[in-house]
């Protein structure tokens, strides 16, 4: 079991908590910790069942048009959170970080077509081998071997799941793996030119970045759609299915959450805190969408599965290690 330290420093000390406007700095730590987990957690939730329920609509192949309604979603609600804050970084970077953004945004929704969504929940944690390798080469950080051997666990994990997938998997094709890699590196270099330029250089908060890079996101997604003919496609679909936008705008709504959320974790208890509640996360909504939509379940599945949380348990516990040592 992992542990996360919130003893309670004096109250001269303690910062100011704010959810989304609400003050909680007059509460506990534990009741913090609680409200900010839990939202994480439930928003992410809320996020991954509606998300999947998108492309289980009949006829629905247009991760495009996903795309560009999420970052929609997500510029409006972080623009509420911005609205009369001074910009602090420059249009410039937020264009190269909308580049990556996008890119991540549209492979990653590509590639539920040929996957189903524990896979992609899968692949998305494998992003933390090329943030590694991302990170070693742009910000010089160097890992433990623990670190290195918790990541070819996860590998281990991944393969042998899928492979389950291709066995079962009417859907599956080689060709969305393809391009679940893609948008692993593309969220790879987004997060550590998000944390080396507007984090660590300019100081930006979590809303500023999120609302320009996902407007400047959209517009490359908007036109990049409008170019191949998916825009026209998805929006004639929409029409005689009205629940993908339903569905799409509320997990939009709750990916929005869940990213504020984790980002207040971040900033108030720490990275590991963060991450306790991002693993749970992801063991918790591959759990749920086996049980909530019916899908086949191999040897391999649970073999491969049992793998990848046991890649994330020691994960989340080395990080605490590390931060306790510190």
């Amino acid at each position: 079991v992992t542990s996360v330290n919130m003893a309670t420093p004096p109250v001269a000390e303690r910062p100011e908590v704010k959810v989304f406007g609400v003050d909680l700095s007059h509460h506990s730590q534990q009741i913090q910790f609680a409200v900010l987990g839990g939202g994480a957690l439930v928003s992410a939730l809320v996020f991954a069942f509606l998300q999947e329920k998108v492309f289980r609509v009949p006829d629905f192949h247009f991760g495009g048009f996903l795309s560009l309604i999420t970052s929609l979603v997500y510029c409006v609600c972080s623009g509420f959170e911005q609205a009369g804050v001074p910009r602090k970084g420059t249009l410039r970077n937020y264009g190269l970080l909308a580049l990556s953004t996008s890119a991540g945004m549209y492979f990653t929704n590509w590639s539920l077509e040929y996957l189903n969504y524990p896979t992609r929940i899968m692949f998305k944690s494998s992003k933390v081998i090329p943030v590694m390798l991302v990170g070693a080469v742009m910000q010089g950080k160097k890992y433990t071997m623990e670190q290195y051997g918790t990541a070819l666990l996860l590998v281990a994990g991944i393969t042998v799941f899928v492979l389950g997938e291709v066995e079962v998997s009417p859907t599956f094709n080689i060709i969305g793996i393809g391009l679940i890699l893609v948008g692993v590196g593309c969220d790879a270099v987004t997060s550590n030119f998000e944390e080396r330029y507007f984090f660590k250089e300019m100081k930006c908060s979590h809303a500023e970045v999120i609302c320009y890079s996902s407007m400047i996101a959209a517009c490359l997604t908007g036109l990049t759609i409008a170019y191949t003919g998916e825009l026209s496609k998805a929006t004639t679909h929409a029409s005689e299915h009205p629940e993908v936008v339903k569905y799409s705008v509320i997990s939009a709504v709750g990916g929005y959450l869940a990213v504020a959320f984790v980002l207040l974790l971040i900033k108030h208890f720490g990275a590991t805190a963060a991450e306790v509640v991002k693993s749970a996360r992801k063991v918790i909504s591959i759990a749920l969408s086996y049980l909530l939509l019916a899908k086949p379940f191999t040897p391999a599945h649970f073999v491969g599965g049992s793998l990848f949380v046991a890649s994330v348990i020691i994960g989340a516990r080395a990080k605490v290690n590390r931060e306790q040592a510190t």
